[in-house]
């Protein structure tokens, strides 16, 4: 009896293990000026980067970084203040079967801020999630088929598996330079904010283009009577070629963070325009998603006197990752706190979404949290700058799964805030959603098989019911017949259906 393995190696990218944990990290700075004089903080706001990440024997570590940045008022001084303050952090987390070598990916983002002055510094304490997720790359060795004289009878199985195959990244400093309304008499910048966004995603030659913006938004002090501050958008165009060979294949995966932001304002002469300049660093990053099929056994017997044993191997396979992209407007009601001065004009507003959870549902996958808002204003009959804060849901419906490997961040752009009553204002914003997909699978792979020795079967003919479940394959197995025998004997009904009772020849 002679029985060889067709065999073809395949390279299974497998989630090896993922983790999701907060860390509290503080930054502080001194506050000009600060004495006795009391400090009221009107916008606080902070940002987080993972600057480097690392897998070692069973353990993850992530090291980044945290800007901060705060508006406050001085004493009885109407003009705002501002203020910046930075912390690095560095923590360990615990994934089992985490390797060397391994592929990382890490993202970082601020759950919470909270700013307070204490004793002549500024003092921040942020929530900072960290989200951790390892990959590697398995030979595997998988059946295809069967050679030699004897006959064996193969049931085929479709595996589809998916890898990155390749990966760049690019730097593009963006800069530009817009003018100032006169009338706004713009003197300083207080706090600013970058959101980028790739719009398109083509392969060229040498690499893939990227094309898309940067919306900056600046809170900008101004000295017009009655509007203390002035929020300033603009968009920063951007396009890039990221390297790539022309033979690696896949899905582009396109990735933008801001990795450094300047935005200034230059006075112009006297009674000229002032202008607002921005400079922005952009880190664009392709990863190609390559994804492969192939027809492996998922069992096998002979169709005869022996038998076959078969050796198999369980594993999560990846698919093919999909490109998540996706934008939907939000609308709700900011409460006033019960002491709060009463609202009248909204000068600016600041939205940061915190996901609480990602489910799978009837109608697709389900993004909820809590969005973080802050709105500037001006009290009605006063010229005090005041600022409200509160907690709005939000829940974002995609009309497709995610699975339990999505890498998706929620972003908000263009908020804006309106009061409606005196104790209460709108404020509305929208949130994109952009990542990847990766739906894992479980599956069994044959390896191996291992011929046995004669088995001598009964002969004769006969009727099998056959029980629920149970198709030609199975009974072919049981009584050790060729599928084609089987079918000889027992044309198909209507539907394809396993005829009530099989008539077996052996």
């Amino acid at each position: 009896m002679s029985i060889e393995c067709v065999k073809k190696t395949v390279e299974v990218e497998r989630l090896v293990g993922s983790a999701v944990f907060q860390l509290p990290v503080q930054a502080e700075a001194p506050v000009p000026g600060a004495g006795r004089e009391s400090v009221e903080i009107a916008m606080e706001d902070a940002f987080a980067a993972v600057k480097d990440v690392e897998a070692q024997s069973g353990r993850v570590l992530v090291s980044g970084q945290v800007q901060c940045q705060a508006a406050y008022r001085l004493g009885e001084e109407n003009s705002p203040r501002a203020l910046t303050a930075r912390a690095s952090f560095e923590q360990a987390v615990d994934i089992e079967g985490v390797e060397p070598g391994m592929a990382v990916r890490a993202r970082a983002s601020t759950d919470h801020v909270e700013a307070a002055y204490d004793n002549g510094h500024m003092v921040f304490r942020v929530a900072v999630t960290v989200s951790v997720r390892v990959r590697s790359l398995t030979p595997v060795e998988a059946v295809t088929g069967f050679e030699g004289d004897t006959p064996v009878e193969t049931r085929l199985q479709r595996v589809e598996t998916g890898k990155t195959s390749a990966e760049n990244s690019e730097t593009v400093t963006l800069s530009d330079s817009v003018a100032l309304p006169t009338a706004l008499h713009a003197r300083v910048v207080l706090m600013q904010w970058a959101s980028p966004r790739v719009e398109s995603v083509e392969r060229d030659l040498g690499g893939v283009r990227l094309s898309g913006g940067v919306q900056i938004e600046s809170l900008v002090a101004s000295s017009v009577a009655g509007r203390p501050v002035a929020l300033v958008r603009y968009r920063l165009p951007f396009e890039a070629l990221v390297g790539m060979p022309d033979w690696v294949e896949g899905e582009a995966e396109a990735l933008a963070d801001v990795s450094a932001l300047s935005v200034e304002v230059e006075e112009g002469e006297q009674d000229g325009e002032a202008a607002l300049k921005m400079q922005c660093e952009l880190l664009l990053t392709v990863r190609m998603n390559a994804g492969t099929a192939l027809d492996v056994v998922s069992d096998a017997y002979i169709a005869g006197d022996g038998t076959l044993s078969l050796e198999r191997e369980e594993m999560a396979l990846c698919g093919a990752a999909e490109t998540v992209q996706a934008s939907v407007p939000f609308r709700g009601t900011l409460l006033l706190d019960e002491n709060a001065p009463g609202a009248g004009t909204a000068l600016a507003a600041r939205v940061r979404p915190v996901v609480s959870e990602i489910t799978d549902e009837q109608d697709g996958a389900h993004i909820r949290g809590l969005l973080e808002a802050t709105a500037l204003y001006m009290p009605s009959g006063s010229e005090r700058l005041s600022g409200a804060r509160g907690e709005l849901p939000f829940d974002i419906k995609l009309g497709r799964p995610l699975g339990d490997d999505a890498d998706v961040r929620i972003d908000a752009s263009d908020a804006e805030a309106a009061a409606l009553m005196s104790d209460r204002m709108e404020l509305k914003c929208t949130l994109t959603v952009s990542g990847a997909a990766w739906h894992s699978e479980e599956a069994v792979l044959t390896t191996g098989a291992q011929a046995g020795e004669d088995d001598p079967r009964r002969r004769g003919v006969g009727l099998y019911w056959p029980e629920k479940g149970e198709g030609l394959w199975e009974i072919g197995r049981r009584y050790r017949v060729a599928q084609e025998t089987l079918k000889t004997l027992n044309p198909a009904p209507e539907g394809g259906k396993t005829p009530r009772a099989v008539l077996v020849r052996v």
